[in-house]
């Protein structure tokens, strides 16, 4: 059974760092850090803004590079 004084061990009062923001949209954190993460984004609206920045970055880098490489395919024409 999961005591109390052990949950809060896992709920971080600390904001994600930008690495940690990176890393968590990148789906790159272990399986502990992410739940961590997870926790604390319930918990912390700031920190789930910065994610969405993150996510739409991400976004729109994913986009730009299917943009480019469907001109660069068609240049070659």
């Amino acid at each position: 059974m999961i005591r109390q004084d052990d949950d809060k061990r896992f709920l971080s009062t600390e904001h994600l760092g930008t690495e940690a923001i990176a890393a968590f949209v990148d789906g790159e954190l272990s399986l502990v850090a992410e739940r961590r993460a997870q926790a604390h984004l319930m918990a912390c609206p700031e920190c789930r803004r910065e994610v969405a920045k993150q996510r739409q970055a991400a976004k729109r880098l994913r986009d730009s590079a299917v943009s480019y490489t469907h001109l660069r395919a068609h240049e070659t024409d």
